[in-house]
């Protein structure tokens, strides 16, 4: 894989949280009762709210700037000699957000096929993002390039349950489960935005380097 190539796909990862967080934020203006507190990040797209279109296109072009992050990130650890499985699942939660922008959330008819396509894609996707930077530490351990991020991806990993846990259970109790929601998402692309940042400042040292 060519070094321009490489740092392109790291430049997905860089941009897809923050273009996700401008067009969001775009998303919400539009609706003057739209709370970031109470409503969910998947509100602004759901089957029948105005303006949704824009907040399903913002899943579905996040996902895949996540998606192809996923396969510089695998060629960029060990120069690809390692296991796949954590680039997948990250790659799955790349694309359970593009199934999110498909599959919109239904407060109409709760229970509808997409209402539940879309809880269930989310869901896989947030369990195979935090499998995943556990899963990819061991990796980063093997890499010298890479060592230094093993216990941030651990730590991560930590940080994205314990917020996961406070946010459907603490913060939705006392009606603010859209401020869980976004504090686990800040947490999943955190870690993209620091790996892709690392990818994108080693994509032109050569694996003879590396060894040395």
């Amino acid at each position: 894989m060519s070094d321009r190539y490489q740092r392109f796909l790291a430049i997905c990862g860089i941009i897809a949280p923050i273009i996700f967080t401008i067009i969001l934020m775009i998303a919400s203006l539009l609706r003057p009762d739209y709370s970031h507190l109470i409503n969910f990040v998947s509100e602004l797209g759901a089957v029948g709210a105005p303006y949704a279109i824009i907040q399903r296109i913002n899943f579905v072009l996040t996902g895949i700037l996540i998606v192809a992050f996923t396969f510089g990130l695998h060629r960029g650890i060990g120069d690809g000699k390692g296991s796949i499985i954590g680039p997948l699942l990250v790659a799955i939660f790349g694309l359970s957000s593009v199934m999110s922008g498909i599959f919109s959330t239904d407060t109409i008819q709760p229970g509808s096929f997409s209402d539940i396509m879309h809880s269930m894609s989310s869901a896989i996707g947030s369990v195979a993002a935090i499998i995943a930077f556990f899963i990819i530490s061991g990796r980063l351990e093997k890499d010298i390039l890479w060592r230094p991020y093993q216990s941030f991806s651990i730590v991560i990993a930590i940080v994205a349950i314990i917020v996961s846990v406070v946010g459907t259970g603490i913060l939705g109790a006392v009606g603010t489960p859209g401020l869980g929601q976004r504090l686990f998402l800040a947490v999943l692309f955190l870690w993209i935005e620091v790996m892709a940042i690392r990818l994108f400042q080693i994509s032109s040292i050569s694996l003879k380097e590396r060894l040395n």
